[in-house]
């Protein structure tokens, strides 16, 4: 029988960070640990990716006095008439016009009620 290890040998890749442009190794020892672990292969190189994890921990614990370098993405959203108490709400998506759109409020109403 032969060892995994010879047919799963990777060679050095080079990737491009997403976030700065630069360019990053990506080892085979790298790719080793990132396919043993289901990880997907890497976007942004080590000091972007600490950079972004340590916003993204920021921004969750609710801190307000360091803001985050970049703004996210502009989602797309919809202004609409809630279908149950008639107030005006800001929706993320784009409604269908043969469905009824709520406002955040009556939306967890309707789903606690659903619930229990």
């Amino acid at each position: 029988m032969f060892c995994d290890s010879f047919t799963t040998m990777s060679t050095d890749a080079t990737l491009i960070c997403i976030d700065c442009g630069e360019i990053f190794p990506f080892t085979a020892k790298d790719q080793d640990y990132f396919r043993d672990h289901n990880y997907s292969t890497p976007i942004r190189c080590r000091a972007c990716r600490m950079k972004w994890r340590q916003q993204r921990a920021t921004s969750e614990s609710g801190c307000t006095d360091q803001q985050p370098a970049a703004q996210p993405k502009a989602r797309g959203g919809s202004s609409v008439i809630c279908s149950a108490c008639g107030q005006e709400a800001d929706v993320p998506f784009e409604p269908r016009p043969d469905r009824p759109v709520y406002c955040r409020s009556c939306y967890n109403a309707r789903k606690a009620m659903q619930v229990s």
